[in-house]
């Protein structure tokens, strides 16, 4: 759907412009995962996706951070969808669907730097373009082909969005203005990437959660310090990424790509 040249200049892309890539997916998708989070009684499962994501846009913004990754991405993995225990996993209507493609495209945002791969931002690619495939699908009412699906308004604003995030990434310089730009466009309207809107004016749903102070930033870096709080074991993009990335069997372990 994107062509043969989209996801090789994906591959392309160095450890942090794909965490940035998925982490930009990841956000458009925060509010799908709180349907599901919703619908399944998970209740504390939005607030701490929105953490990871607040933790990762973070990290991006200030390269004298502290901020232990691995941890951040341990305290979500209980809130990970498992299909498995799924009375009927294909369902839509769950919301389970959605939400995995969300947990997907977080767990590699957060992969991308620390076990790093090469093909983080293709697995979010694909991820985030199910769930809007899933839906542009479930609101026709004939079967619609890949032809059919790209005239979708679901699939053309996924398409179109991943499309403009690469074009942005390639030439991009690391800094934290490029990070503010990709979150206030992932964060616009406070739509998800099919659409949806939370009914409830929560704080998590706007850039300003997410963005640290630009004078902060800049005051802290020219002293050569965190402009964060947070003292943490350090795993930077800027830095070392500990050796062997995360533990068999840490957060993500449950989560599988699914087919477009």
């Amino acid at each position: 759907m994107f062509g043969d040249r989209f996801y090789p200049l994906l591959a392309h892309l160095s450890p942090w412009k794909q965490s940035l890539f998925a982490l930009a997916l990841a956000q458009r998708q925060l509010a799908n995962f709180c349907l599901w989070s919703s619908l399944a009684k998970q209740d504390q499962g939005s607030t701490h996706f929105a953490n990871c994501l607040k933790q990762l846009w973070y990290y991006h913004q200030d390269k004298f951070n502290h901020i232990d990754l691995s941890k951040a991405l341990a305290q979500f993995d209980p809130f990970v969808p498992d299909l498995e225990q799924e009375a009927d996993p294909e369902d839509p209507s769950t919301g389970a669907l959605l939400a995995t493609d969300a947990a997907i495209c977080l767990t590699v945002a957060y992969d991308a730097i620390l076990m790093h791969e090469g093909n983080e931002a293709e697995i979010a690619s694909r991820a985030s373009l199910s769930a809007a495939i899933l839906v542009a699908r479930q609101r026709a009412e004939d079967f619609l082909d890949d032809e059919a699906l790209r005239d979708t308004a679901e699939v053309d604003n996924e398409v179109n969005f991943q499309v403009s995030l690469l074009e942005l990434l390639i030439k991009a310089q690391r800094d934290p203005s490029l990070v503010h730009l990709i979150l206030k466009s992932s964060t616009k309207d406070g739509c998800s990437n099919i659409g949806l809107t939370l009914t409830e004016d929560l704080p998590y749903l706007h850039a300003d959660f997410y963005a640290l102070e630009v004078q902060k930033l800049k005051a802290a870096a020219a002293q050569g310090k965190a402009a964060t709080a947070h003292k943490a074991k350090v795993s930077s993009p800027y830095g070392k990424v500990p050796r062997g990335g995360r533990k068999h069997g840490a957060p993500g372990h449950k989560l599988k790509g699914r087919d477009n």
